[in-house]
């Protein structure tokens, strides 16, 4: 995702460069930034969480995060370092940060909801309501995560779902 104007701004406060940008420093502060999503990311903080530039949290990471990539002073970036990775942990612990909802929409071929019908996922199962809709809150991040939905005179269904983003999933029984 695209690093806005209003955001590397900041960034370039964060770093006490207050002079107009060049575009060495705006290419260098976008690689910077980014860098610092695919750390978030990679230490499970959910991408559309992570690509934020309105969430007062991942601003405050991001800002870390350049503080410690910008500074010369090898002692100084050593505790930058630190004080970046304490925030990142801090956001990982924070369950806003690390776990996302995955609704299930599950209907017919011809569009109609079916209530009751059973889903098992995320080690929790759930019957849908009256318009064929269950939601798992506190889910985490991660690949094959497989669901399970039956319901009586359809075709029970076992699926593998990536889990990147808080989603829905529509699911169509036949």
């Amino acid at each position: 995702m695209a690093v806005g104007v209003a955001y590397l701004t900041k960034m370039r406060t964060a770093i006490r460069r207050y002079t107009a940008m060049s575009a060495d420093l705006t290419a260098e502060l976008t690689d910077t930034v980014e860098e610092c999503r695919a750390d978030l990311i990679r230490l499970g903080i959910p991408s559309s969480l992570a690509v934020s530039e309105t969430d007062y949290h991942i601003l405050d990471a991001c800002k870390r995060y350049v503080r410690w990539a910008f500074e010369s002073d090898a002692d100084v970036q050593a505790q930058l370092w630190e004080v970046y990775r304490q925030k990142a942990d801090e956001l990982r612990r924070m369950r806003d940060y690390a776990y996302l909802t995955i609704t299930f929409t599950v209907k017919t071929s011809g569009a109609v909801a079916i209530p009751d019908a059973l889903i098992t996922f995320n080690g929790e199962s759930l019957y849908t309501d009256t318009s064929g809709t269950a939601v798992f809150y506190y889910v985490s991040p991660g690949q094959n995560q497989t669901y399970t939905v039956s319901s009586d005179g359809y075709t029970s269904q076992s699926v593998e779902l990536d889990v990147t983003a808080s989603a829905t999933v529509n699911v169509v029984m036949t």
